[in-house]
């Protein structure tokens, strides 16, 4: 069996094998195997870029590595490069045998195509893009809102370095997530792809919160689209989580970014929620990263899973037990308490008066200053 890759990068080795078998399935022996099989890459425009001889692998399969230039011409809809193996065996037989690829650019992921999520400020119009190898029979894109409510916009499309992007402005976006579709054909008769992105637009205490995590969790400073490092979509994901961490620990609340108190100190058990759930992420790209090599002389191990594993427990008990102590002390701080008692007597109407039957509040008594008619 051929094996030929479907696309090269430019700059790069490509290793292309094919296969010579006689119809009983034995391998065909050549006239001459310092000359075949002869190798051809030919461009889209029919040129001869480079000839040469197979290296045979044994059983009748032989390789061809090509190195890959980097001004290579790349590859378009409807144009494609080709490799042609010719074979010459010792009996006069002649095979020819023709695989086509296409040749890309070197992709390199950009700060924003390494986040999950795309975050943009509150009020203001975000652009959606799409990029391609190939320019589209037909290409879409819609935006929907946390409430299903869509928006259609029409693509714009450029042409830039081999390849097509296409890009699309959306309206002035609120706070919330908005979860962006893509839709494209290949050809008219192909089926329909389709491409999602998010869109997330954080309330205005995040933008004044994340230095704050930052400085506690990367004082390294890890360069931004480093797969170590910390992009803002991380940052907010981090902050919701640790929201979530500090509403559940008890007593239950169900503050958000707008509500949550700025007294007693809770945007600082936010923060340290927060670094704790981004933690638990570093924690395990540190596992799959760590490795240990041994040599003749030489012996390196790197991992870091321990120093993650540490901040990580010295964080959950800070957040074990002095956060329920403070959003009980803060509870009392703002709420009235009350005493209902059965009064002890020897009449026949005694009477037990209910004070409240509400959440706590600063109005728990007017229920009874009303009943025994002093309001």
């Amino acid at each position: 069996m051929a094996i030929t890759p479907q696309k090269a990068v430019r700059g790069v080795n490509t290793v292309f094998e094919q296969l010579f078998l006689d119809e009983s399935g034995d391998p065909l022996i050549p006239v001459d195997p310092s000359s075949y099989p002869s190798v051809a890459i030919v461009s889209p425009s029919e040129e001869i870029i480079q000839q040469g001889v197979g290296t045979p692998l044994g059983d009748g399969r032989y390789r061809y590595t090509w190195f890959v230039p980097g001004d290579a011409e790349l590859s378009s809809f409807d144009t494609s490069w080709r490799i042609d193996w010719f074979f010459l065996t010792s009996g006069g037989r002649q095979l020819t045998k023709t695989s086509s690829f296409a040749i890309i650019d070197n992709v390199v992921a950009t700060a924003e195509e390494r986040a999950y999520t795309n975050l943009t400020e509150n009020n203001t119009s975000e652009r959606l893009f799409l990029k391609l190898s190939r320019e589209p029979s037909e290409v879409s894109v819609t935006l929907m809102d946390i409430s299903g409510i869509t928006e259609s916009y029409t693509p714009t499309k450029v042409v830039m370095d081999g390849y097509t992007t296409y890009y699309a402005d959306t309206s002035d976006l609120g706070i919330g997530k908005y979860i962006a579709s893509w839709k494209i054909r290949e050809t008219p008769v192909s089926p329909a792809q389709t491409f999602i992105q998010q869109i997330r637009v954080p309330e205005n205490q995040f933008w004044f919160m994340q230095p704050s995590l930052r400085m506690l969790i990367d004082k390294v400073q890890k360069k931004e689209g480093h797969v170590q490092a910390y992009s803002d979509s991380d940052m907010y994901e981090y902050f919701l989580r640790g929201l979530d961490v500090v509403n559940q620990a008890n007593p239950i609340s169900g503050w958000t970014f707008g509500s949550i108190p700025v007294i007693g100190g809770f945007d600082s058990y936010l923060i340290a929620a927060a670094a704790w759930w981004g933690l638990q992420a570093q924690y395990l790209a540190e596992g799959e990263l760590k490795f240990d090599f041994t040599g003749q002389t030489v012996t390196l191990a790197v991992d870091r899973t321990a120093i993650y594993a540490d901040a990580i427990a010295r964080l959950g008990d800070y957040l074990k037990t002095e956060l329920p102590r403070t959003k009980r002390n803060w509870l009392r701080r703002n709420s009235i308490g009350s005493l209902a008692s059965r009064p002890y007597d020897y009449g026949i109407t005694s009477l037990v008066t209910p004070v409240f039957r509400g959440a706590g509040g600063t109005s728990q008594i007017l229920p009874l200053l009303s009943r025994i008619g002093l309001l």
